[in-house]
């Protein structure tokens, strides 16, 4: 094949191939390219730090918005607006763009495919209301990205409706940095739960990774889960496992947010950009496996919340 006949798709990840998640979406990305001429350029952040893997991004944007054999991107955006530019870039070079995960910065219009973020995580403390948990903590990040805001947004909506006061000491950071030792931000958390006259008796996590290094660290100082805390993940990154896992999480649709992302761009591709675009959000259901039980302090009995209209 000719250089000249050369075409390609970039494909922004995170963090790398090796995640659960990045792999199984570029999966779905993949069973949607039915050119064999139609590559895919598959790349991820680098760098030491936070400002390195931004540049990074940055840098294989400006690639693909320079380069006249691609034809479009889905990307997975860490750098938020400081990424305007060479999104603005890829406009003017008319390069289609679909963002998943992640929706776009505030003002830059373009399609995304990702998760009902609040939805799914409303799910969760429902459940947990349901079981008769009333201090539910809530344990984010220092990511200020879409998904993140909206997981803690769902959870407080759960509150509200429930008509349960939000509590502000019921809300930790897992705040870690690249040289941070995998156990020092539970260790951390579980500190401060511990400070509290009124503990929460369960603990919803804004993703698996979280969840599970507060479950192994919860065990190590001697908690039972689900019998002290209960604990929910969000992501599904267990599902690989004969069985599942053990934890209960939100399970994110990964395979079919790629296939989404692959068939809206290839849509543009063929027919051009359009005066509107689609944003698309997938449940992600959540799956007991059972990190969550009926709460043994302050125990109330389990209920029927009514669903939404």
């Amino acid at each position: 094949m000719s250089n000249s006949a050369y075409r390609y798709l970039g494909v922004w990840i995170w963090p790398d191939m090796g995640d659960y998640g990045a792999s199984l979406t570029v999966k779905g990305i993949q069973r949607k390219i039915c050119d064999p001429d139609l590559k895919l350029m598959i790349a991820n952040a680098v760098g030491d730090d936070w400002k390195r893997r931004v540049a990074s991004e940055g840098k294989f944007l400006r690639s693909i918005s320079e380069d006249p054999h691609a034809l479009g991107a889905i990307v997975y955006l860490l750098g938020g607006s400081d990424s305007l530019p060479e999104l603005y870039d890829l406009q003017k070079a008319k390069v289609p763009i679909v963002f998943i995960d992640r929706q776009p910065p505030e003002g830059f219009e373009a399609d995304y495919v990702g998760t009902d973020n609040a939805g799914s995580s409303k799910q969760a403390v429902r459940r947990l209301l349901e079981l008769g948990h009333r201090r539910i903590g809530y344990v984010t990040n220092n990511d200020h990205v879409s998904s993140v805001k909206e997981r803690l947004a769902g959870y407080r909506q759960a509150l509200e409706q429930a008509s349960i006061p939000f509590d502000s000491d019921l809300i930790f950071h897992y705040v870690t940095e690249p040289t941070d030792a995998v156990g020092d931000a539970s260790d951390e958390v579980i500190d401060e739960i511990e400070a509290l006259d009124d503990k929460p008796t369960a603990l919803v996590c804004v993703n698996d990774a979280t969840a599970l290094c507060l479950h192994r660290a919860l065990e190590n100082r001697g908690y039972s889960i689900p019998a002290d805390f209960s604990i929910v993940g969000f992501d599904g990154l267990l599902q690989w496992i004969p069985g599942g896992g053990y934890l209960t999480t939100a399970c994110q649709a990964f395979e079919r947010i790629g296939e989404i992302a692959a068939e809206i761009l290839l849509s543009r591709i063929s027919n051009g950009v359009p005066s509107t675009f689609r944003h698309v959000l997938l449940d992600a259901p959540l799956v007991d496996k059972g990190s969550i039980g009926r709460p043994r302090r302050n125990l109330l009995p389990t209920t029927t919340l009514s669903e939404e209209e």
